[in-house]
């Protein structure tokens, strides 16, 4: 990791890309997984892992409130809570693929249902 902040050097993961927050809120919206690796530039850079896997981000959304917009975005490694960022903060995150998220957002609904 850098003297200063962390980079994308720094998290090269197998699948993983590099992309703006606001971008993350877009693909998110139009239904797009993805597993939070790093933050970049920023500390602390990287969630805790879940099970030994980088955390799935649970959601991701703008903020209004009068200032400059952030976003709010929330993983699994840390219900109730959120990180905040501005669009053009940079990340890192593994695109989690269409058929695995279904089968996570089936699990996770049988789990709710059978609580």
């Amino acid at each position: 990791m850098s003297d200063n902040f962390p980079t994308r050097a720094d998290y090269n993961e197998p699948g993983s890309i590099e992309m703006e927050v606001h971008e993350l809120v877009m693909r998110f919206a139009s239904g797009g997984r993805f597993r939070l690796v790093a933050m970049l530039y920023m500390r602390p850079s990287e969630p805790p892992k879940v099970g030994g896997q980088w955390p799935r981000i649970l959601f991701a959304e703008y903020v209004n409130d009068g200032h400059k917009v952030p976003i709010l975005f929330g993983t699994e490694a840390l219900p109730g809570e959120a990180y905040e960022a501005f669009p053009d903060d940079q990340i890192v995150v593994i695109p989690i693929p269409p058929e695995q998220a279904a089968r996570d957002l089936e699990r996770a609904a049988r789990e709710l249902i059978d609580a």
